[in-house]
């Protein structure tokens, strides 16, 4: 919710448009529009990345990990084994770190975000 606010804050202050609030659906491609064409310049370049990564790790586990898991889940199921029991405990289990540790990173930058932003 924050990372949302923030980077709502971010893509409108640098689309000069600081005080509308366009609707969510609107906002992403247009927030992906002017990262791309205008890049992170100045002394803000770390901190307009660190507010860039909740999407990417919302994008990549939404569309990657999430259903490469569950699909993981279902087929265990369907053979009626717990994921552990199944022949995919392995696999199952690096995406779970993969999607921890992403996690732990991503909120690690966030407090050093708030750090940042403070001083």
């Amino acid at each position: 919710m924050l990372a949302n606010v923030l980077f709502r804050m971010l893509i409108l202050t640098r689309a000069g448009i600081a005080g509308a609030v366009p609707n969510t659906r609107t906002l992403y491609p247009h927030a992906l529009a002017i990262l791309l064409t205008t890049g992170p310049t100045g002394p803000f370049q770390l901190i307009e990345a660190i507010r860039a990564m909740p999407i990417a790790r919302g994008l990549g586990g939404a569309f990657i990990l999430i259903p490469w898991m569950n699909g993981l889940r279902d087929q265990a199921l369907f053979a009626g084994l717990s994921v552990r029991e199944s022949s995919n405990a392995v696999l199952f289990a690096r995406l779970h770190a993969i999607s921890s540790s992403v996690f732990l990173i991503q909120s690690l930058l966030g407090l050093l975000l708030v750090w940042r932003s403070s001083k």
